[in-house]
């Protein structure tokens, strides 16, 4: 998360990937079950306004409007499709709420004043300032808002920085925290660690293809390298039952605008 990222090109993978993201995408639904459950033990059932940020297939989205009595909910994807596809699967299942796309970098947007919640689900490690963001979520919150959201944590894709060299830098818990208490109340935060199995490190690479998480990666496979990183997989990340392991340490937070 250090330095600016290729938004284009993030764009373009999790574009080419959406219609995939919402099978393959396990841990990502797992996670925003789990914000979801946060939200309802913390935050009132009324919502008049709520800004999401990364809806995606809308994961969160599901969870936010199940749970709470929302009036009108701001749709935000880099993505551009993606929030217009969203209102559109969700506009007979919630009638009452009033769905309003808000497609593009929310870095560089201009998003509505005094939401009293803001979500995001996912999406914050592809950001090139989060202390920057943060800061300005703060100024935009009404006052004692809300912000929820997930973070990856330094093991997130353990094995696949291990052999590729490759992957984002994701922060410390305890660095998030002291980015967020200057303008928050932090209730909740809380870390993780999600290993799913799978049967061979190519199922592996396939899985992360199709979900987008590659992001911005650029490392150039040749037959050999292939060769070596399944080898090099199958000896160090091996699980008991035989297959493989990927690692995804997940940073819960659920803070309030003092």
């Amino acid at each position: 998360m250090k330095g600016e990222q290729d938004k284009e090109l993030i764009r373009r993978r999790f574009s080419r990937h959406l219609d995939d993201y919402e099978t393959e995408a396990t841990v990502q639904r797992d996670i925003a079950v789990r914000l979801g459950e946060s939200w309802e033990e913390h935050l009132p059932a009324e919502l008049p306004r709520v800004l999401e940020i990364g809806c995606g297939t809308g994961f969160l989205t599901r969870q936010l409007l199940s749970r709470h009595r929302i009036g009108r909910l701001y749709l935000n994807d880099l993505v551009e499709e993606a929030p217009l596809r969203l209102k559109e699967r969700l506009a007979d299942a919630f009638p009452a709420v009033e769905m309003v796309p808000l497609p593009g970098d929310v870095e560089r947007l201009d998003w509505p004043e005094a939401p009293d919640a803001v979500a995001a689900a996912s999406v914050l490690q592809w950001f090139d300032d989060l202390p920057g963001f943060f800061g300005r979520v703060a100024a935009r919150l009404k006052k004692g808002g809300w912000l929820g959201f997930n973070l990856f944590g330094p093991a997130n894709l353990v094995e696949i920085r291990t052999l590729t060299g490759q992957g984002l830098e994701c922060p410390e818990s305890d660095t998030v925290r002291k980015w967020l208490e200057r303008d928050f109340e932090v209730r909740m935060l809380e870390e993780s660690v999600i290993r799913p199995e799978f049967d061979s490190p190519l199922d592996v690479l396939h899985h992360l293809r199709r979900t987008g998480v590659t992001g911005t990666g650029t490392f150039r496979w040749s037959k050999t390298s292939l060769r070596v990183f399944e080898a090099e997989y199958r000896t160090r990340f091996v699980t008991e039952s035989g297959r493989v392991s990927l690692t995804w340490d997940v940073i819960y937070v659920l803070c309030r605008k003092k």
